[in-house]
């Protein structure tokens, strides 16, 4: 089975590169950047433990979205703006204007209703919330822990790789996904190997993109604020068939999504097991 799961891997992935970014080139990347925390969804998995998800705070005081913007702003980014519409008031009790945290917060408000990431990204730009001449990072709530070097500058890295390809944007995934099943090898109708919660190798996205500017006209044309729309619905397949998409690898281990009490279960044991609390 293991071979298997490894020619599935290598008929699926083809990794690409990463470009060198020496650090004055890197001070223009952070200072024509912003960082859209998306955090207007309702989380209907995690209402058992908090209303607002990303505002929930961790045993050493800190709130998810809180730990996900230091991680940033330990690799030089300070503007950010909040993506929101559920519990906004939450956030914003939370961050403030960022200053506490050393960094720019601004807020983006979904118009009357919940749009969906894709429309709260049009709203922002719409709004002068995010520029229209900005690279823009959208991430969500999942969490990045014991990455080995910096994740941000990482994924720009891969980025402007793939803009130097003709990429608009860029999917940061990692090569494989815990199965939460015990998956069985059938042959002749015999069982004969079981993996209990393999690792599926299929490439999945771990909800953070990195945007060109050009690609703000696609969010302008594809999406409308007549139902919640995601980009990964309308914006990156559109890309992904114009040959215009790149992806950046990272470890699977490196991806905590925190979506129910199980998976924050999860994210407090790594958090003891290496000090965090």
């Amino acid at each position: 089975m293991k071979q298997a799961f490894k020619d599935f891997q290598n008929a699926l992935l083809s990794k690409g590169t990463k470009k060198d970014v020496r650090d004055k080139e890197w001070d223009t990347i952070v200072n024509t950047t912003v960082i859209a925390m998306a955090a207007g969804g309702e989380g209907s998995r995690f209402q058992s433990v908090a209303a607002q998800k990303n505002s929930y705070q961790l045993p050493n005081g800190q709130s998810l979205i809180e730990r996900n913007i230091r991680l940033y702003k330990e690799a030089g980014f300070t503007n950010f703006v909040a993506l929101v519409y559920h519990e906004a008031d939450s956030i914003h009790e939370v961050l403030g204007d960022g200053s506490q945290l050393g960094v720019t917060v601004t807020y983006s408000y979904d118009p009357k209703k919940g749009v969906g990431r894709g429309g709260a990204v049009k709203h922002a730009l719409e709004q002068g919330a995010i520029p229209s001449d900005a690279t823009l990072i959208l991430h969500n709530d999942d969490q990045v822990v014991n990455y080995p070097g910096s994740f941000p500058r990482d994924i720009m890295a891969g980025h402007l790789a793939g803009v130097e390809q003709g990429a608009l944007a860029t999917m940061i995934m990692v090569e494989g996904s815990e199965y939460v099943y015990s998956a069985m090898q059938v042959d002749n109708g015999f069982v004969s190997a079981i993996e209990y919660h393999p690792m599926v190798p299929i490439p999945t996205h771990m909800g953070t993109v990195v945007f060109s500017p050009e690609c703000f006209a696609y969010f302008d044309r594809m999406i409308s604020y007549d139902q919640k729309t995601e980009p990964e619905t309308v914006v990156i397949p559109k890309l992904a068939q114009e040959k215009k998409l790149y992806s950046f690898v990272i470890p699977s281990e490196t991806w905590m999504p925190v979506n129910d009490p199980k998976d924050l279960k999860k994210l407090l044991a790594h958090m003891h097991e290496h000090d965090e609390i």
